[in-house]
């Protein structure tokens, strides 16, 4: 009994003492427990490094992920625009002489918004065209191709098998591009 309160005594004497001591002073009266919060310190210091370092290896991990990813699903670089199958799929046609009154397609008749039947076919397999070989959404195509809506696109996809069977001309086109282009994989799933 006596030897506890003893040692709560020292307990007390050394806190009182400690509290008046100044800083250097302190550290010179118990350097042990000066160097402790300076291991501390610096190992504080260290561990963050490492934690910042990981940080920078995951952000390089996750970069490479997502550029295998693309890769698996076909999504290099050099995908096809609609641009170039639009550009492609009117060389095809003035090869085949497929006019419209005997003058060639361009791409404002086919961005124009007229709806008239040989305007349609032709706009329509190219959408389909579009959707097939690149990997452009619904909406970028539309974009792309007169400022139209998705649903005209979607509408043209629909359609375009009908249109191939009726126009021998338009079929041979299509598949020629097809097969000059390999289709991409899936395109971009469109919000529902």
């Amino acid at each position: 009994m006596e030897t506890l309160g003893i040692a709560t005594e020292l307990a007390e004497k050394r806190k009182s003492f400690m509290a008046r001591l100044s800083t250097t002073a302190r550290i010179m009266a118990f350097p042990d427990e000066h160097r402790l919060k300076i291991d501390l310190q610096e190992q504080v210091r260290i561990a963050k490094e490492k934690c910042s370092a990981l940080e920078d290896k995951v952000r390089v991990l996750q970069a490479d992920n997502k550029e295998l990813r693309e890769r698996l699903r076909g999504s290099f670089r050099e995908t096809v625009t609609v641009r170039q199958v639009t550009s492609a799929y009117l060389e095809m046609l003035a090869t085949l002489g497929v006019t419209l009154d005997g003058q060639p397609w361009t791409v404002e008749m086919i961005n124009c918004k007229r709806r008239s039947q040989p305007y349609a076919q032709v706009r329509h397999v190219l959408m389909n065209l579009c959707r097939l070989l690149t990997r452009q959404s619904y909406p970028s195509i539309a974009k792309t191709l007169g400022g139209r809506d998705h649903t005209s696109v979607m509408h043209a996809v629909r359609r375009t098998p009908d249109i191939l069977q009726k126009r021998p001309d338009l079929r041979q086109a299509h598949d020629f591009l097809l097969a000059k282009y390999k289709p991409a994989q899936p395109a971009v799933q469109e919000a529902a």
